[in-house]
């Protein structure tokens, strides 16, 4: 069970899949929690700070971990590769 997005379902490999996702990047509850943001459109660090109650550095950090992890490059190549995951 995830307590972020409620995900119940059970899965044959528990190691590739977490919360449904199709593909496993390693996230941290803090940056699946930002990764859920910029998903449904919050793409400003200052939107996401406050919503995080953090600062806008760490913001910084945790979208650095998220674009390394996910092998992006920056903001618009993360929003087309989790357009359709479940994060």
């Amino acid at each position: 069970y995830c307590p972020w997005c409620g995900y119940r379902k059970g899965n044959e490999d528990r190691k590739l899949v977490i919360c449904g996702a199709r593909r496993e990047y390693g996230l941290t509850p803090q940056e699946r929690r930002a990764a859920l943001l910029v998903q449904q459109g919050f793409t400003a660090p200052s939107l996401i700070a406050d919503v995080l109650c953090v600062t806008q550095k760490s913001v910084w950090n945790i979208l650095s971990n998220i674009y390394r992890k996910t092998g992006c490059e920056g903001m618009p190549e993360l929003l087309i590769r989790l357009k359709d995951e479940r994060i």
